[in-house]
């Protein structure tokens, strides 16, 4: 589709596929803040997930407002930052 001055707008959309299969990317452990099993993944893994940056995700972490562990890597639980994404829906 053209306008007046002859630039064409263009819609591009992307459809992403994300397969987790690097098992240090992903686990099922123990979560302290949710004292339950649940899914703990890397910074970068839950940004994809969530939509948001990894710089995001640590602002998150440092603030905390979402579960994490550090062992030899951070890992995130993906229980808590659903909770998180439930809460702020429900303000709004």
């Amino acid at each position: 589709m053209s306008n007046d001055q002859g630039l064409i707008n263009l819609t591009i959309e992307i459809d992403e596929k994300i397969t987790l299969s690097d098992s240090n990317e992903k686990l099922e452990a123990f979560c302290s803040g949710c004292k339950k099993l649940s899914w703990m993944v890397t910074p970068q893994i839950l940004a994809l997930l969530a939509g948001l940056t990894e710089r995001e995700i640590f602002r998150l972490i440092e603030a905390k407002l979402v579960h994490f562990e550090e062992i030899d890597r951070v890992l995130v639980c993906v229980d808590s930052v659903k909770e998180i994404s439930m809460n702020s829906s429900t303000k709004e």
